[in-house]
């Protein structure tokens, strides 16, 4: 019982204080934001974050504290005069229930300094499914009001094939931001089962546009192999501690030059999702008309079991069979698996657009649709189009970086030229073959 008198007694008297920690990208150098701590006075009680919050939500005032915590980090942030983005943790709870009393959520905007286009929400995965839908429709409201949401990938969903529901939330939601907890990162350079986790979420992030940020990053083994995995966005005690008044981390001195001179941030097939659209193998085909007919915009629907792709079902060869009536009446209660065509494009999430570029263009000729399916390990992540493939294709042919030749994906004229032109610089002498 002490503990729930003193999280009371914090609220009371609003003794709490906002620790900062910078959120950085690598490649680019530059500072993302901070992420807010809360914490109470120390004593010998044993009550450190997050055990304070868990006391709170036991004494039943996890949501006035919630609102504490976040006002004091918002008034500390402006007085501080942080640069850019501001993320502070709240409980899915607070959310919610912040989104039902709108004028709750009007009044913490004019009673902020921070505007709501500066703050990041985070909110975590654990609970998420006791209440998806109300979750969604909260985030949704917030993103309507400003706000940029993340996130939290916790410990204990390891597994992408497995949180099959929870990359459905990341879809529905689209957060802003997706976080990786620290137990994905810990060692994450000598363990290749958190490298292929990371490299999983790396692809369903990129899919739905989410920003991707690994937290607890504590070596410089740990950076360089998830800068490799394609993660850019980090904090943890590699960059800096959390501190009460920060002082923004000097970037070009901290991150080795040479390390990260060179973009790994590819166009891959992730990239290309455009369409989540599934069915499960023993839906009727008078459900899958209903589904077309309601989206006239779908081209394609993937037929999945078990989050694997089974075949899929091309949107005009379907309509223009099944479009009469009479002729639907008769099969309109069989399995859509008997109307699926197996013989699809089936690219995986880590492909490169090129390659997937070639593996379009030969399948040209032998067939009329070119929807294809998009996997991650072997589960079905979305499905892409040969008209965004050609626009991402169109885009990296004119991009004025880019620093591959589009077919043989050989360093091009610019970094050829930029080498030699160093090398004469230095007076080094050099050959060229060609």
């Amino acid at each position: 019982m002490q503990k729930k008198f003193v999280v009371k007694d914090i609220l009371k008297h609003h003794n709490i204080t906002s620790w900062f920690q910078p959120i950085i990208n690598v490649e680019r150098r530059e500072l993302i934001g901070w992420e807010a701590f809360s914490r109470g006075p120390e004593t010998d009680n044993g009550l450190e974050t997050p055990a304070m919050f868990d006391t709170a939500a036991e004494a039943g005032i996890l949501k006035p504290f919630d609102l504490m915590c976040l006002h004091t980090a918002a008034e500390s942030f402006d007085q501080l005069q942080l640069e850019n983005k501001l993320f502070i943790n709240i409980s899915n709870e607070m959310l919610i229930a912040s989104s039902r009393l709108k004028d709750q959520v009007g009044k913490l905007i004019a009673d902020n300094r921070v505007p709501s286009t500066r703050m990041v929400l985070e909110i975590d995965e654990k609970n998420a499914s006791n209440n998806i839908n109300e979750l969604i429709e909260a985030v949704h409201f917030f993103h309507e009001q400003g706000f940029e949401v993340a996130v939290d990938h916790l410990s204990g969903i390891d597994n992408v094939g497995e949180s099959a529901s929870l990359h459905k939330l990341w879809s529905e939601i689209k957060p802003d931001y997706i976080k990786l907890d620290r137990s994905f990162i810990q060692n994450v350079n000598g363990s290749a089962s958190k490298q292929k986790t990371v490299k999983e979420v790396v692809a369903v992030a990129r899919s739905i546009g989410s920003v991707l940020i690994a937290e607890g990053v504590e070596t410089e083994k740990e950076l360089k192999k998830l800068y490799e995995l394609g993660v850019h966005n980090v904090q943890g005690y590699l960059i800096q501690k959390p501190q009460l008044a920060p002082v923004a981390p000097k970037l070009d001195d901290l991150l080795d030059k040479e390390l990260f001179a060179e973009t790994n941030q590819k166009s891959l097939a992730c990239d290309l999702v455009v369409s989540t659209a599934h069915v499960e193998v023993g839906t009727t085909i008078q459900s899958v008309f209903e589904l077309l007919e309601a989206n006239v915009h779908m081209s394609s629907i993937a037929v999945v079991e078990n989050e694997k792709v089974k075949g899929i079902i091309f949107r005009t060869p379907f309509m223009n069979k099944y479009s009469k009536r009479q002729r639907r009446e008769v099969v309109q209660a069989k399995c859509i698996s008997s109307e699926m065509s197996s013989d699809f494009l089936h690219v995986d999430a880590h492909q490169r657009i090129e390659q997937v570029s070639r593996l379009v263009t030969s399948r040209a000729q032998l067939d009329a649709e070119h929807d294809f399916i998009i996997s991650n390990e072997q589960h079905f992540l979305g499905i892409g189009t040969v008209i965004d493939l050609l626009r991402k294709v169109t885009q990296l042919r004119v991009k004025p970086d880019h620093q591959e030749n589009i077919l043989t994906m050989l360093p091009g004229n610019t970094p050829i030229g930029n080498c030699v032109m160093e090398l004469l610089d230095k007076d080094t002498p050099f050959s060229i073959a060609l």
